[in-house]
């Protein structure tokens, strides 16, 4: 019994003596070093320096004009033009597109209440346009743009949208927007009145 138990113990002081040997090894390597802003002396001696980045996700904005001024009605038609220029910056670097939607309670008078319309790129009445200009980030990914016919009394009327489906860098998109108003039926007078615009990711 005496030999077998000492046998067991040198096996396990040598097993000891081996585990301390090879974390003496690693000592020495980059897992197991220390950081590095110290004084490190020795052959193969080494340290470690922690780095820290990060990658913003960037923005999505839109800006316009702060009032539009529509044309005088056609006294024949009753038909009033409009246009505004506003552009969307998208500058995420993700594959979100972006949408534009347009609502309003109607531009009033004493008597009288009437809603915008806003023309899609085929519409009559002078269609909507767009143009896409790639910054010096973009990766030619920015797509195109979608100019939808919108009522603006429905609220959540999309005019405006944008799917990129690959990862654009940064995107800027101009738009130029046109639309009417029928004053037909409606009393003569001086209308105002505000459109709400919303951007968002989709």
């Amino acid at each position: 019994m005496g030999h077998t138990l000492k046998m067991g113990l040198l096996k396990v002081g040598a097993s000891l003596l081996l585990a301390g040997m090879a974390m003496a090894a690693l000592v020495g390597q980059s897992a197991f070093a220390d950081p590095c802003g110290t004084l490190i002396t020795g052959d193969g001696s080494s340290c470690t320096i922690t780095f820290n980045a990060y990658n913003p996700s960037g923005v999505l904005t839109y800006q316009s004009v702060n009032s539009v001024t529509v044309s005088n009605a056609s006294a024949s038609t009753h038909i009033a033009t409009f246009s505004f220029a506003s552009s969307v910056d998208d500058g995420r670097a993700g594959t979100a597109g972006w949408s534009l939607t347009a609502s309003t309670t109607g531009l009033t008078t004493t008597g009288g209440t009437v809603y915008p319309q806003f023309n899609g790129s085929g519409a009559p009445l002078h269609g909507s346009s767009s143009t896409v200009i790639a910054t010096p980030n973009d990766t030619g990914n920015c797509g195109t743009v979608t100019l939808s016919t919108a009522d603006t009394t429905s609220p959540g009327a999309i005019f405006a949208s944008a799917a990129t489906g690959t990862a654009p860098i940064d995107c800027h998109y101009a738009l130029t927007t046109n639309g009417y108003i029928d004053f037909t039926g409606q009393p003569a007078g001086s209308y105002t009145g505000d459109v709400t615009i919303t951007l968002a990711s989709v």
